[in-house]
């Protein structure tokens, strides 16, 4: 028989199918503690667990009665130890090499499974001595060791936090901003995450931003209302808002939609256009027509986008394929947001799979992009609650 290590559950769940593979017990545990956590592993973990009831999986070795309750690694060391055990483990399946030494050193057949990537980490988290941080506040800047291009993050998480950009090592304060959209509507940002999002959406000299969260954590209309403000200043001739066109689950129940294209692609940007609507009003399409365009990513090829504000909205529902058809359309003078929520994709369960998850893992250390994670639902109290409570249930 072959014994399993969380992590490979995590990474590869459809190795359960193999008749001869088992696990402990110890990687329900494990599983259920991952399920709340934000990004790639909760995630992971909560597709793992459904799978495994999905597939009705009931091969669970015995746990040694002295490490009953441990970590798995510890129970895999008790097991490969316990010579007089019933069962007859062939090999073992893991992503740890100094497990793998513990456990050759039992005599068991080690194979350790090369990691699929995940989503790397959105933000840094950096203590500075006195001297610096006395630096950034005094004049904006200092300089730390650090091998990403672009990305954000915290001075001194724990003790009085500063909000930073590091830019290949040259680290700057961030400051908040408001943003005047019109007479009636103002945006500003109510949480550290939005306030990295609105800093890069007005930073003309990152011309790919990535940004993933769950709904109503303010991406499609921070990204808007910047997109808005960057094309009235003049910094890009035009706001053109993409998204592809799926519908929930994937499944077309509506039929046709009548009406020519625009007409058509009207019934796919409802979040763009309530964020145009909130922050111009309900004649923004007559008034502000000539510099407010949608387009569907089935349409991009061949295209070539100059001096234009451009954002991609429900990117998990873009294939790989989609999203480098997408980026090299991007031309000259112009900016690509690409945006998604991970766990509602219609296309694929595993992130990896789609133009979303490819684009941030294909260019988050690059010196053109800059990734970003939201993490907090601000839309209002019931979506929090929902959706803290949806991962705890649906999983």
């Amino acid at each position: 028989m072959t014994l399993v290590d969380t992590s490979v559950v995590l990474d590869s769940p459809e190795i359960l199918l193999d008749q001869d593979t088992w696990l402990v017990r110890e990687t329900l545990d494990e599983l259920d503690r991952l399920k709340t956590h934000s990004g790639t592993k909760g995630y992971l973990a909560r597709h793992a667990i459904r799978y495994i009831y999905d597939i009705k999986f009931n091969r669970f070795v015995n746990t040694p009665s002295n490490v009953k309750g441990e970590s798995v690694d510890k129970v895999f060391i008790a097991i490969a130890g316990n010579k007089a055990n019933s069962f007859n483990i062939s090999n073992i399946k893991l992503k740890d090499f100094n497990l793998a030494n513990y456990l050759r050193l039992e005599g068991i057949e080690v194979e350790v499974i090369e990691t699929k990537k995940d989503i790397p980490e959105a933000y840094f988290f950096e203590n500075l001595p006195n001297e610096q941080v006395q630096e950034i506040l005094n004049s904006d800047f200092t300089t730390i060791k650090h091998t990403r291009p672009n990305q954000y993050g915290i001075i001194n998480p724990e003790q009085g936090s500063i909000l930073a950009f590091n830019k290949e090592g040259k680290v700057r304060k961030i400051r908040e901003r408001v943003l005047h959209i019109s007479n009636s509507a103002c945006v500003n940002a109510r949480n550290k995450e939005q306030i990295f999002l609105m800093d890069s959406l007005l930073n003309t000299d990152i011309p790919l931003i990535m940004v993933s969260g769950p709904a109503g954590t303010g991406k499609t209309l921070m990204t808007v209302a910047c997109g808005l403000h960057s094309v009235l200043r003049g910094d890009y001739k035009k706001l053109l808002i993409l998204t592809p066109p799926v519908h929930v689950g994937n499944k077309d129940k509506l039929g046709f939609f009548p009406g020519n294209k625009d007409d058509k692609l009207r019934n796919y940007f409802g979040g763009a256009r309530d964020a145009l609507e909130y922050l111009l009003g309900d004649r923004w399409d007559k008034d502000y027509a000539d510099f407010i365009d949608f387009e569907s990513t089935t349409l991009t090829r061949g295209r070539s986008y100059r001096n234009a504000f451009i954002m991609l909205d429900e990117g998990q529902n873009t294939t790989p394929e989609e999203m480098l058809t997408l980026v090299t359309r991007v031309g000259e003078g112009s900016k690509l947001v690409v945006a998604g929520d991970p766990e509602q994709s219609d296309i694929s369960h595993n992130l990896c799979n789609t133009g979303l998850g490819t684009v941030i893992n294909a260019m988050y250390d690059s010196k053109e992009g800059v990734y970003l994670e939201m993490y907090k639902p601000l839309r209002s109290n019931l979506v929090a609650e929902a959706t803290s409570r949806f991962r705890r249930v649906n999983v």
